[in-house]
């Protein structure tokens, strides 16, 4: 039987989670972005180029705009799109094309300056 009198089960693990967030504080929530940022990035230096390890990126991108702040995830993004251009021209793997990296690099820039906003967004739908 559904209980049609509160939310669903999927809608209360979320609050709750949100909620385990919260109570964490600022500076754990930021080191385990950074430390999250730095794995991932490390993961993509060493599968090169030919591996897409963007999801991951986004994920920390993501919790970090929702959990700090939008300029925090600005930051990240900022952050993320610069290694990825690091990456595509500078691995020894890559075959550097500057205007197609930095056409990428732009794509991506914009893309997670849109999820940060996103997320930055969803928190304060949330709060309310």
């Amino acid at each position: 039987m559904v209980d049609l009198h509160g939310p669903p089960l999927t809608t209360r693990g979320l609050l709750a989670a949100i909620e385990v967030i919260r109570t964490r504080g600022s500076r754990t929530i930021i080191a385990g972005s950074v430390v999250g940022l730095i794995g991932i990035g490390l993961v993509d230096w060493w599968t090169g180029p030919d591996v897409n390890v963007s999801v991951g990126y986004a994920l920390v991108t993501v919790f970090a705009a929702f959990s700090i702040s939008m300029r925090f995830g600005f930051g990240l993004a900022v952050v993320v799109a610069a290694w990825s251009f690091v990456i595509a021209t500078w691995h020894p793997d890559s075959t550097p094309h500057m205007p197609t990296a930095a056409f990428n690099t732009t794509l991506r820039l914009l893309f997670f300056l849109l999820l940060a906003a996103g997320a930055a967004a969803l928190r304060s739908v949330v709060d309310e």
